[in-house]
Protein backbone atom coordinates (compact mmCIF):
# COMPACT_ATOMS: atom_id res chain seq x y z
CA UNK A 1 0.00 0.00 0.00
CA UNK A 2 2.39 2.45 0.96
CA UNK A 3 4.79 1.66 -2.53
CA UNK A 4 1.14 2.10 -4.57
CA UNK A 5 0.69 5.44 -2.78
CA UNK A 6 4.10 6.50 -3.56
CA UNK A 7 3.63 5.38 -6.82
CA UNK A 8 0.62 8.09 -7.43
CA UNK A 9 2.47 10.63 -5.17
CA UNK A 10 5.03 10.57 -7.70
CA UNK A 11 3.41 10.72 -11.17
CA UNK A 12 1.69 13.47 -9.45
CA UNK A 13 4.45 15.38 -9.04
CA UNK A 14 3.83 15.64 -5.44
CA UNK A 15 6.51 16.39 -3.03
CA UNK A 16 5.83 14.07 -0.58
CA UNK A 17 6.37 11.11 -2.36
CA UNK A 18 9.75 10.92 -1.55
CA UNK A 19 9.27 10.34 2.21
CA UNK A 20 6.41 7.73 1.61
CA UNK A 21 8.93 6.21 -1.10
CA UNK A 22 11.56 5.60 1.36
CA UNK A 23 8.95 3.90 3.89
CA UNK A 24 8.11 1.96 1.00
CA UNK A 25 11.74 0.69 0.03
CA UNK A 26 12.71 0.54 3.83
CA UNK A 27 9.88 -1.90 4.56
CA UNK A 28 10.24 -3.92 0.81
CA UNK A 29 13.93 -4.55 2.01
CA UNK A 30 12.88 -5.70 5.30
CA UNK A 31 10.55 -8.11 4.60
CA UNK A 32 12.03 -8.93 1.30
CA UNK A 33 9.25 -8.44 -0.91
CA UNK A 34 11.55 -8.00 -4.57
CA UNK A 35 9.35 -7.11 -6.49
CA UNK A 36 7.85 -4.06 -4.12
CA UNK A 37 11.11 -2.99 -4.08
CA UNK A 38 11.27 -3.21 -7.90
CA UNK A 39 7.68 -0.98 -7.94
CA UNK A 40 9.14 1.21 -5.42
CA UNK A 41 12.74 2.22 -7.33
CA UNK A 42 10.64 2.94 -10.36
CA UNK A 43 8.36 5.04 -8.42
CA UNK A 44 11.45 7.20 -6.92
CA UNK A 45 13.16 7.63 -10.28
CA UNK A 46 9.35 8.65 -11.81
CA UNK A 47 9.70 11.20 -8.51
CA UNK A 48 13.42 12.83 -9.14
CA UNK A 49 13.07 12.70 -13.52
CA UNK A 50 10.68 15.39 -12.65
CA UNK A 51 13.19 17.36 -11.28
CA UNK A 52 15.34 16.78 -14.16
CA UNK A 53 17.99 14.29 -12.55
CA UNK A 54 17.79 12.36 -15.79
CA UNK A 55 20.99 10.27 -15.02
CA UNK A 56 20.01 9.47 -10.97
CA UNK A 57 16.65 7.99 -12.08
CA UNK A 58 18.20 5.84 -14.92
CA UNK A 59 20.43 4.09 -12.32
CA UNK A 60 17.42 3.48 -10.47
CA UNK A 61 15.52 1.99 -13.32
CA UNK A 62 18.34 -0.31 -14.00
CA UNK A 63 18.04 -1.59 -10.74
CA UNK A 64 14.58 -1.83 -10.65
CA UNK A 65 14.75 -4.02 -13.97
CA UNK A 66 17.52 -6.01 -12.87
CA UNK A 67 15.71 -6.66 -9.88
CA UNK A 68 12.41 -7.63 -11.30
CA UNK A 69 13.70 -9.87 -14.03
CA UNK A 70 15.58 -11.99 -11.21
CA UNK A 71 12.34 -12.78 -9.52
CA UNK A 72 10.12 -13.23 -12.93
CA UNK A 73 7.69 -9.91 -11.76
CA UNK A 74 6.96 -9.32 -15.48
CA UNK A 75 4.81 -6.07 -14.66
CA UNK A 76 7.42 -4.10 -12.47
CA UNK A 77 10.26 -5.05 -15.38
CA UNK A 78 7.73 -3.70 -17.92
CA UNK A 79 7.29 -0.74 -15.98
CA UNK A 80 10.86 -0.34 -15.52
CA UNK A 81 11.42 -0.70 -18.94
CA UNK A 82 9.22 2.05 -20.12
CA UNK A 83 10.44 4.70 -17.74
CA UNK A 84 13.51 3.87 -18.43
CA UNK A 85 13.17 4.31 -22.00
CA UNK A 86 11.53 8.11 -20.81
CA UNK A 87 15.02 8.97 -19.16
CA UNK A 88 17.16 7.68 -21.99
CA UNK A 89 15.26 9.42 -24.80
CA UNK A 90 15.07 12.75 -22.70
CA UNK A 91 18.58 12.68 -22.35
CA UNK A 92 18.85 11.72 -26.72
CA UNK A 93 20.00 8.68 -25.22
CA UNK A 94 18.83 7.20 -28.71
CA UNK A 95 21.05 4.23 -29.13
CA UNK A 96 21.41 3.51 -25.95
CA UNK A 97 17.37 3.09 -25.62
CA UNK A 98 17.11 1.59 -28.60
CA UNK A 99 18.90 -1.94 -27.05
CA UNK A 100 16.91 -1.82 -24.33
CA UNK A 101 13.42 -1.66 -26.06
CA UNK A 102 13.92 -4.54 -28.12
CA UNK A 103 14.18 -7.38 -25.15
CA UNK A 104 10.99 -5.80 -23.69
CA UNK A 105 9.36 -6.12 -27.14
CA UNK A 106 10.53 -10.10 -27.04
CA UNK A 107 9.58 -10.68 -23.21
CA UNK A 108 6.54 -9.31 -24.19
CA UNK A 109 5.56 -11.62 -27.06
CA UNK A 110 7.28 -14.71 -25.02
CA UNK A 111 4.68 -14.52 -22.52
CA UNK A 112 1.90 -13.51 -24.90
CA UNK A 113 1.28 -10.07 -23.11
CA UNK A 114 -0.26 -8.07 -25.92
CA UNK A 115 -0.74 -5.06 -24.06
CA UNK A 116 3.05 -4.61 -23.36
CA UNK A 117 4.21 -5.79 -27.04
CA UNK A 118 2.13 -3.32 -28.06
CA UNK A 119 3.49 -0.62 -25.51
CA UNK A 120 7.10 -1.51 -26.36
CA UNK A 121 5.96 -1.35 -30.17
CA UNK A 122 4.82 2.04 -30.32
CA UNK A 123 7.15 3.38 -27.60
CA UNK A 124 9.83 2.80 -29.99
CA UNK A 125 8.84 5.05 -32.37
CA UNK A 126 10.44 8.13 -31.50
CA UNK A 127 13.82 6.73 -31.22
CA UNK A 128 13.65 4.48 -33.92
CA UNK A 129 12.62 8.42 -35.84
CA UNK A 130 15.44 10.10 -34.37
CA UNK A 131 17.82 7.25 -35.59
CA UNK A 132 17.11 7.39 -39.03
CA UNK A 133 15.56 4.01 -38.87
CA UNK A 134 12.36 5.16 -40.71
CA UNK A 135 11.68 1.97 -42.46
CA UNK A 136 11.95 0.37 -39.21
CA UNK A 137 9.08 2.61 -37.59
CA UNK A 138 6.45 2.18 -40.48
CA UNK A 139 7.19 -1.62 -40.05
CA UNK A 140 5.91 -1.08 -36.18
CA UNK A 141 3.44 1.36 -36.94
CA UNK A 142 1.74 -0.45 -39.69
CA UNK A 143 2.26 -3.38 -37.02
CA UNK A 144 0.53 -1.84 -34.41
CA UNK A 145 -2.52 -0.04 -36.63
CA UNK A 146 -3.23 -3.65 -37.46
CA UNK A 147 -3.95 -4.69 -33.99
CA UNK A 148 -7.31 -5.85 -32.36
CA UNK A 149 -6.61 -4.48 -29.09
CA UNK A 150 -5.46 -1.00 -30.12
CA UNK A 151 -8.71 0.53 -30.02
CA UNK A 152 -8.57 0.03 -26.46
CA UNK A 153 -5.35 1.43 -25.25
CA UNK A 154 -5.86 4.82 -26.59
CA UNK A 155 -2.72 5.69 -24.30
CA UNK A 156 -0.65 3.77 -26.54
CA UNK A 157 -2.18 4.54 -30.31
CA UNK A 158 -1.61 7.93 -29.55
CA UNK A 159 1.57 7.40 -29.62
CA UNK A 160 1.62 6.49 -33.17
CA UNK A 161 1.53 10.29 -33.84
CA UNK A 162 5.55 9.97 -33.32
CA UNK A 163 5.93 8.85 -37.21
CA UNK A 164 3.66 11.57 -38.52
CA UNK A 165 7.32 13.22 -39.18
CA UNK A 166 8.59 10.52 -40.92
CA UNK A 167 5.81 11.08 -43.98
CA UNK A 168 5.85 14.66 -43.67
CA UNK A 169 9.84 14.72 -44.52
CA UNK A 170 9.38 11.61 -47.43
CA UNK A 171 6.48 13.78 -48.79
CA UNK A 172 3.89 11.68 -48.43
CA UNK A 173 1.51 14.60 -46.96
CA UNK A 174 -1.57 12.30 -47.04
CA UNK A 175 -0.33 9.83 -44.94
CA UNK A 176 0.99 12.02 -42.56
CA UNK A 177 -2.18 14.21 -42.38
CA UNK A 178 -4.75 10.93 -41.72
CA UNK A 179 -2.36 9.55 -39.22
CA UNK A 180 -2.31 12.61 -37.55
CA UNK A 181 -6.20 12.93 -37.46
CA UNK A 182 -6.51 9.27 -36.05
CA UNK A 183 -4.11 9.85 -33.28
CA UNK A 184 -6.30 12.88 -31.88
CA UNK A 185 -9.37 11.33 -32.28
CA UNK A 186 -7.99 8.72 -30.03
CA UNK A 187 -6.00 11.06 -28.15
CA UNK A 188 -6.70 11.26 -23.97
CA UNK A 189 -6.42 14.34 -21.98
CA UNK A 190 -2.89 14.51 -20.98
CA UNK A 191 0.29 16.61 -21.10
CA UNK A 192 2.23 14.58 -22.45
CA UNK A 193 0.12 13.05 -25.40
CA UNK A 194 -0.76 16.48 -25.95
CA UNK A 195 2.61 17.96 -26.32
CA UNK A 196 3.28 15.18 -28.90
CA UNK A 197 0.63 15.55 -31.07
CA UNK A 198 0.92 19.56 -30.60
CA UNK A 199 4.94 18.38 -31.79
CA UNK A 200 3.44 16.76 -35.23
CA UNK A 201 1.28 19.28 -35.80
CA UNK A 202 3.77 21.80 -35.75
CA UNK A 203 5.62 20.32 -38.57
CA UNK A 204 3.04 19.55 -40.51
CA UNK A 205 1.52 22.85 -40.68
CA UNK A 206 4.98 24.76 -41.50
CA UNK A 207 5.37 22.00 -44.49
CA UNK A 208 1.73 23.18 -45.24
CA UNK A 209 3.39 27.12 -45.40
CA UNK A 210 1.14 28.16 -42.48
CA UNK A 211 3.85 29.16 -40.46
CA UNK A 212 1.72 31.64 -37.61
CA UNK A 213 -0.68 28.68 -37.19
CA UNK A 214 2.83 26.64 -36.54
CA UNK A 215 4.09 29.16 -34.27
CA UNK A 216 0.75 29.45 -32.07
CA UNK A 217 0.63 25.70 -31.67
CA UNK A 218 4.53 25.82 -30.46
CA UNK A 219 3.29 28.31 -27.52
CA UNK A 220 0.38 25.90 -26.70
CA UNK A 221 3.18 23.02 -26.44
CA UNK A 222 5.34 25.45 -24.25
CA UNK A 223 2.72 26.27 -22.05
CA UNK A 224 3.50 22.22 -21.46
CA UNK A 225 7.24 23.05 -19.51
CA UNK A 226 6.25 23.40 -16.08
CA UNK A 227 5.19 20.31 -15.96
CA UNK A 228 6.85 18.76 -18.59
CA UNK A 229 9.88 19.90 -19.06
CA UNK A 230 12.47 21.16 -21.15
CA UNK A 231 13.34 18.12 -21.48
CA UNK A 232 10.44 16.52 -23.05
CA UNK A 233 11.16 15.16 -26.81
CA UNK A 234 7.94 16.54 -27.58
CA UNK A 235 8.49 20.34 -26.38
CA UNK A 236 12.20 20.56 -27.88
CA UNK A 237 10.65 19.40 -31.18
CA UNK A 238 7.98 21.86 -30.86
CA UNK A 239 10.32 24.66 -29.77
CA UNK A 240 12.58 24.00 -32.69
CA UNK A 241 9.47 24.54 -35.05
CA UNK A 242 8.44 27.37 -33.37
CA UNK A 243 11.66 28.84 -34.31
CA UNK A 244 12.05 27.87 -37.62
CA UNK A 245 8.35 29.40 -37.99
CA UNK A 246 9.34 32.41 -36.81
CA UNK A 247 12.26 32.61 -39.13
CA UNK A 248 9.90 32.00 -41.98
CA UNK A 249 7.59 34.89 -41.12
CA UNK A 250 10.56 37.11 -40.52
CA UNK A 251 9.34 37.70 -36.97
CA UNK A 252 13.03 37.19 -35.24
CA UNK A 253 11.39 38.87 -32.03
CA UNK A 254 9.35 35.72 -31.62
CA UNK A 255 12.50 33.55 -32.32
CA UNK A 256 14.70 35.08 -30.54
CA UNK A 257 12.13 34.90 -27.34
CA UNK A 258 12.18 31.18 -28.10
CA UNK A 259 15.61 31.06 -28.28
CA UNK A 260 16.16 32.60 -25.10
CA UNK A 261 14.28 29.39 -23.50
CA UNK A 262 16.70 27.59 -24.05
CA UNK A 263 19.77 30.02 -23.96
CA UNK A 264 18.84 30.88 -20.27
CA UNK A 265 17.81 27.36 -18.98
CA UNK A 266 20.14 25.07 -16.87
CA UNK A 267 22.89 23.45 -18.85
CA UNK A 268 21.87 20.15 -17.54
CA UNK A 269 18.51 20.46 -19.04
CA UNK A 270 19.39 21.51 -22.44
CA UNK A 271 20.01 18.47 -23.96
CA UNK A 272 22.50 17.63 -27.47
CA UNK A 273 19.53 17.69 -29.77
CA UNK A 274 18.17 20.66 -28.39
CA UNK A 275 21.80 22.36 -27.70
CA UNK A 276 21.83 21.82 -31.68
CA UNK A 277 18.68 23.33 -32.82
CA UNK A 278 19.31 26.39 -30.82
CA UNK A 279 23.11 26.28 -32.60
CA UNK A 280 21.74 25.85 -36.12
CA UNK A 281 18.43 28.59 -35.99
CA UNK A 282 20.64 30.74 -33.80
CA UNK A 283 23.07 30.95 -36.80
CA UNK A 284 20.01 31.10 -39.21
CA UNK A 285 18.61 34.28 -37.43
CA UNK A 286 22.00 36.14 -37.35
CA UNK A 287 22.00 35.28 -41.49
CA UNK A 288 19.01 36.98 -41.53
CA UNK A 289 20.07 39.87 -39.44
CA UNK A 290 23.21 40.65 -41.43
CA UNK A 291 25.62 39.31 -38.88
CA UNK A 292 27.88 36.64 -40.40
CA UNK A 293 30.86 36.59 -38.08
CA UNK A 294 29.19 33.72 -36.26
CA UNK A 295 27.03 31.92 -38.48
CA UNK A 296 29.51 29.22 -39.74
CA UNK A 297 30.79 28.12 -36.52
CA UNK A 298 26.75 27.82 -35.11
CA UNK A 299 26.39 25.49 -38.13
CA UNK A 300 29.55 23.65 -37.22
CA UNK A 301 28.30 23.45 -33.61
CA UNK A 302 25.15 22.04 -34.70
CA UNK A 303 26.43 19.25 -36.81
CA UNK A 304 28.87 18.30 -33.89
CA UNK A 305 25.30 17.81 -31.57
CA UNK A 306 23.58 16.00 -33.73
CA UNK A 307 26.15 14.02 -34.97
CA UNK A 308 26.65 12.83 -31.05
CA UNK A 309 23.59 11.24 -30.46
CA UNK A 310 22.96 9.73 -34.05
CA UNK A 311 20.17 12.11 -35.46
CA UNK A 312 20.82 11.80 -39.28
CA UNK A 313 18.05 13.93 -40.43
CA UNK A 314 18.85 16.87 -37.95
CA UNK A 315 22.45 16.54 -39.83
CA UNK A 316 21.34 16.44 -43.28
CA UNK A 317 19.25 19.54 -42.50
CA UNK A 318 22.36 21.54 -40.84
CA UNK A 319 24.19 20.81 -43.88
CA UNK A 320 21.76 22.06 -46.59
CA UNK A 321 21.42 25.11 -44.78
CA UNK A 322 25.43 25.48 -44.32
CA UNK A 323 25.73 25.01 -47.62
CA UNK A 324 22.53 27.80 -48.25
CA UNK A 325 24.36 29.77 -46.66
CA UNK A 326 28.33 29.29 -48.19
CA UNK A 327 26.79 30.06 -51.77
CA UNK A 328 25.40 32.85 -50.74
CA UNK A 329 28.73 34.02 -49.25
CA UNK A 330 30.23 33.24 -52.75
CA UNK A 331 31.98 29.82 -51.36
CA UNK A 332 30.75 27.66 -53.97
CA UNK A 333 34.00 25.21 -53.79
CA UNK A 334 33.47 24.71 -50.00
CA UNK A 335 29.97 24.20 -50.25
CA UNK A 336 29.81 20.86 -52.54
CA UNK A 337 31.11 18.43 -50.18
CA UNK A 338 28.27 19.82 -47.51
CA UNK A 339 26.22 19.37 -50.28
CA UNK A 340 26.87 15.68 -51.26
CA UNK A 341 26.44 14.69 -47.92
CA UNK A 342 23.13 15.78 -47.47
CA UNK A 343 22.06 14.40 -50.27
CA UNK A 344 23.65 11.03 -49.57
CA UNK A 345 21.15 11.04 -45.71
CA UNK A 346 18.57 12.05 -47.46
CA UNK A 347 18.66 9.32 -50.31
CA UNK A 348 19.70 6.89 -47.17
CA UNK A 349 16.16 8.00 -45.18
CA UNK A 350 14.47 8.07 -48.68
CA UNK A 351 13.56 11.81 -47.73
CA UNK A 352 12.51 12.98 -51.28
CA UNK A 353 11.80 16.53 -51.27
CA UNK A 354 14.64 17.29 -49.35
CA UNK A 355 16.78 14.43 -51.61
CA UNK A 356 15.43 17.63 -54.60
CA UNK A 357 16.98 20.19 -52.10
CA UNK A 358 20.39 19.03 -52.06
CA UNK A 359 20.44 17.80 -55.54
CA UNK A 360 19.52 21.79 -56.79
CA UNK A 361 22.37 23.41 -54.44
CA UNK A 362 24.75 20.24 -56.28
CA UNK A 363 23.43 21.32 -60.09
CA UNK A 364 24.41 25.14 -58.51
CA UNK A 365 20.02 26.30 -58.63
CA UNK A 366 20.08 29.10 -56.62
CA UNK A 367 18.64 28.18 -53.02
CA UNK A 368 15.90 29.72 -51.36
CA UNK A 369 17.25 31.94 -48.88
CA UNK A 370 15.99 30.74 -45.24
CA UNK A 371 13.68 27.89 -46.78
CA UNK A 372 12.10 25.19 -44.12
CA UNK A 373 10.03 22.40 -45.01
CA UNK A 374 7.64 23.79 -47.57
CA UNK A 375 6.81 21.38 -49.28
CA UNK A 376 8.38 21.36 -52.70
Amino acid sequence: VTAQFGRFLAIAGDGEATAVLEEALRLAAHLQLREVYSQALSSRAVSILRQGRFDEAATLLRRALEVALDNDSSAAAFRAWNNLGVALESEDRFLENYEFIAPSREMARRKGDRANELAAIVGSLSTLVALGRWDEAIAFAEEAQAAEELDAMQWVASGLVDVVPVHIRRGDLDAGRHLLDLTQAWSEHQDEIQASIGAARVEFLRTEGKFAEALAVTEEVVAFIPTLGLTNPAVKRSLAGGIEAALELGDHDAAEELLDMVHTASPGLVTPSLRGHAARLGARLRALRGEPESVEAGFVAALQEFRSVSMPFEVGVTLVELVEWLIEQGRHDEAQAFALESRTLFEQLRARPWMDRADRLLTGSIPLAGAGYVAQ
